[in-house]
């Protein structure tokens, strides 16, 4: 199969979704920049989001609910919890009969590429799970003003984990895997956080050996040589964090 995002880049997307706001398509431009986040999380910077959030604000109410999903980044409520007002908005996707009754009866396959006509909606849906098993991930800690997220114990730790495990699990009826490397990515980190050492290691060693016979991700993709070397580098620790767990009888030793 095809890899959709092969040779694209989170920052051309986002660019391209800046022009096209700017143009008076932010339909349009709401699309690049879930696709942008979706590939790259570390863009929900301030200085990207008032770009996003443009488009969000201006959409129409046919895109309203890939409006929502991307609203589940670009939100701006200092006194919500971005795993709070992301599971809100999970809540209410799955409450509307019409829309999950649409997305939940077809995966969203791309034929080739990611300009061709493809199910937005389902393809969207599988995003949203992702958006909040990675605020999961990085917020199964408490508030903070800075950065949104202190530590808390290791008990909530492990379940924000398995709740994000879950949630990129479910993604996968709605986003192939086999077509995104950025969603191989995701299974395999998040499959080994939560111990599942041979589903993470396999997923990894896919997206490592999928970019290995993949020219075009260095020529024309400045994104995916430094996901690469992280991979690489997961996998060389598996071992030895598998020993150590062996020894210890701990889920708390991480990778």
């Amino acid at each position: 199969k095809v890899l959709v995002d092969r040779t694209l880049s989170p920052k051309t997307l986002w660019k391209k979704g800046v022009k096209l706001t700017k143009n008076g398509n932010p339909d349009e431009a709401m699309w690049n920049f879930l696709i942008a986040l979706f590939m790259d999380f570390s863009m929900d910077k301030p200085e990207h989001l008032k770009d996003a959030r443009k488009a969000v604000n201006r959409s129409s109410i046919k895109c309203k609910h890939i409006a929502m999903i991307l609203g589940m980044v670009t939100f701006l409520d200092s006194n919500k919890h971005p795993v709070a007002f992301g599971s809100e908005v999970m809540k209410k996707l799955y409450a509307d009969k019409a829309f999950f009754n649409t997305v939940s009866t077809k995966r969203s396959v791309v034929p080739t590429e990611l300009e061709e006509d493809i199910d937005r909606k389902s393809f969207a849906f599988g995003v949203a799970h992702i958006f909040l098993a990675r605020w999961l991930s990085r917020c199964h800690r408490s508030w903070n003003d800075k950065d949104r997220c202190t530590d808390t114990d290791l008990s909530v730790r492990r379940k924000a984990f398995q709740d994000a495990a879950n949630l990129i699990s479910e993604a996968r009826n709605y986003i192939d895997p086999l077509q995104w490397l950025t969603l191989q990515y995701d299974l395999g980190y998040i499959n080994l956080d939560i111990g599942a050492y041979d589903q993470g290691r396999t997923w990894l060693e896919t997206f490592v050996c999928n970019l290995n016979n993949q020219d075009d991700c260095y020529t024309n993709s400045t994104h995916w040589p430094g996901y690469k070397k992280a991979a690489e580098k997961k996998l060389k620790v598996v071992p030895k964090v598998e020993k150590a767990r062996k020894i210890l009888g701990s889920m708390d030793v991480l990778i």
